[in-house]
């Protein structure tokens, strides 16, 4: 079947002015005929359609929301060819917009230009904000013209220096709080994108120089933007796979995998559920699912959700998903519990593992609000558990921070820079004590004396990666980074074929658990007397600390 998709052709004023009527004619196109249009991208906000224009000589009724977007894309002089989702699929025909759906990405990718409509400026600065990014993108440009190419190449530069010393930087989040950043489908819609340009009242900003900003910003930089609304990561790493130079000078990280791009998609706003799943299946990770799933609207959120889990799970033959369940309340419900993870026997998955520990005591949740003194506050009080603590081989500290740092999978461990950092985070943690005299930590005191260390650098990453999680210790002592949802008494479970424990809860019925996530458990498997600045987490196949505690292993029945 021809990939047909309707394009409205916006026709200018009649009169040239801005108050003239807005008026449209649509037109069926067939992508193959490579049509020239500009795509939209908007956040829809009330479904109320209050508003009307002229369609094909028509009244077509919409919301406000894309009226104000209309009235900002439309060309006073001349006609205007745009993909707009709300006009151009009928979203009462849930066949029709299952079609269109399975086709965004193919209209996002092939449009000649995404038009990422934030609507009027109410905070009056778009156009200082624009100037700020366009200068330090073509800074950016500049200064990697002097670099090497190699990898975490892109210098740093001091405070006191110019982009850094710019008095901007704290407007900069009344672009970021606009609500078209917290929605799930522009993900797509701006990163599949030839050219992206954000609209903002009457000013134009480039979408990529923003990106390239913030992959600065992110990478290179301690202005605190964990505390407003940042750049989502999925944003970044789409600009990141598209910029491999800027990635590797930058020591970007690796580009998301499917399961990691729908992991983080959970923050984003979506009307619909089921869009969890679809609003990513334009992108490049997502390929493998556009040929095995069929975009359904008929079929309920769950529906979807179980078919995705039994696609994946057969088609991969790995249990790779199982890190990606995060469980709430809510969800843990026995009437919820019943429709996640069913792939044989009813439905329930069975694997094969075994329960090696439970939970002694956890931390509040944390979130963007944890302070360091939060942090301190935990590690004193779990510091009571360490007279006779599993970690002998080091100074309980060290195994308490390695939790957090490979916990919240921070960037750029291995760097004397970053040891710095977390030399000073440790610091803060022993509120005016010096570090412990332990050989093990001569690396962090090393890295300190000859390197700035800032402690809010690693809180900054810490609060973030953790947002969510919680901070715990186990009835066998083992520091740990669990799901917000754990609670004590959880149990610590290996799954065999995965590569971290889960944390479980009991059911009702004997064998049978809830899979609250996945966690990071810090091994005690180190070498006595030997500085180390990373640890490493208990897993299935490596630093089986386990094997020495004679368990055996058992069916699992996950639900």
């Amino acid at each position: 079947m021809a990939p047909m998709a309707a394009l409205a052709e916006e026709l200018a004023g009649a009169t040239g002015a801005a108050d003239d009527p807005l008026v449209c004619s649509l037109r069926q196109h067939n992508l193959n005929d490579e049509p020239s249009f500009e795509a939209i991208s908007y956040v829809w906000g009330s479904s109320q359609k209050t508003c009307t224009i002229i369609c094909d000589g028509r009244p077509l009724a919409i919301t406000k929301n894309l009226q104000t977007v209309l009235l900002q894309t439309r060309l006073l002089k001349q006609q205007r060819t745009l993909w707009a989702d709300a006009i151009c699929i009928n979203q009462d025909d849930h066949r029709e917009k299952g079609r269109q759906v399975a086709m965004m990405g193919r209209i996002y990718s092939e449009a000649s230009r995404v038009l990422i409509c934030l609507g009027p400026d109410e905070s009056g600065h778009a156009e200082d904000i624009a100037d700020l990014v366009s200068k330090v993108s073509q800074w950016i440009l500049t200064t990697l013209e002097s670099t090497d190419g190699s990898r975490d190449s892109f210098p740093y530069i001091a405070s006191c220096e110019w982009p850094y010393s710019d008095r901007r930087w704290a407007i900069l989040k009344f672009l970021t709080d606009q609500p078209w950043f917290g929605r799930g489908w522009v993900v797509q819609e701006a990163g599949l994108a030839k050219d992206a340009q954000i609209l903002w009242g009457d000013t134009a900003i480039q979408w990529s120089e923003l990106l390239r900003l913030y992959l600065w910003l992110f990478h290179r930089t301690t202005i605190d933007w964990a505390t407003g609304d940042f750049l989502p990561v999925l944003h970044m790493n789409n600009y990141a796979a598209k910029h491999p130079i800027e990635r590797m000078v930058f020591g970007h990280f690796n580009e998301l995998t499917l399961l990691g791009t729908l992991h983080c998609g959970r923050a984003l706003e979506l009307q619909d559920e089921r869009d969890h799943i679809y609003a990513f299946l334009g992108l490049a990770e997502a390929a493998d699912a556009r040929h095995g799933l069929e975009v359904d609207y008929d079929l309920s959120y769950l529906q979807i959700y179980f078919e995705f889990a039994i696609w994946y799970i057969s088609t991969a033959q790995d249990l790779k998903l199982l890190h990606y369940v995060d469980q709430d309340d809510d969800a843990l419900s026995a009437d919820a519990a019943h429709t996640s993870l069913a792939v044989i026997q009813g439905s329930n998955l069975k694997v094969r593992g075994f329960l090696f520990d439970r939970i002694l005591q956890t931390s509040k949740a944390l979130d963007l609000k944890t302070t360091i003194e939060d942090i301190a506050e935990i590690w004193a009080c779990f510091e009571e558990y360490t007279t006779d603590s599993v970690y002998r081989s080091a100074p309980p500290l060290l195994f308490f921070v390695f939790a957090i740092r490979l916990g919240s999978r921070m960037p750029g461990l291995g760097s004397g820079f970053s040891d710095a950092h977390v030399a000073a985070y440790m610091l803060r943690l022993l509120n005016g004590k010096p570090l412990p005299a332990d050989p093990s930590v001569d690396c962090f005191r090393d890295a300190l004396a000859n390197h700035q260390g800032d402690a809010t650098v690693a809180h900054n990453w810490v609060r973030v990666c953790l947002s969510g999680r919680r901070l715990v210790i186990t009835a066998r002592g083992y520091y740990g980074v669990v799901p917000a949802v754990s609670h004590e008494e959880d149990l610590c479970c290996i799954v065999f074929g995965t590569k971290e424990p889960f944390i479980l809860r009991q059911t009702d019925r004997e064998g049978h658990y809830n899979v609250l996530g996945d966690a990071f458990l810090t091994s005690a498997r180190q070498e006595q007397g030997k500085c180390f600045n990373i640890g490493s987490g208990l897993g299935p196949y490596s630093n089986s600390d386990w094997l020495k505690w004679n368990l055996e292993e058992q069916d699992i029945y996950l639900c």
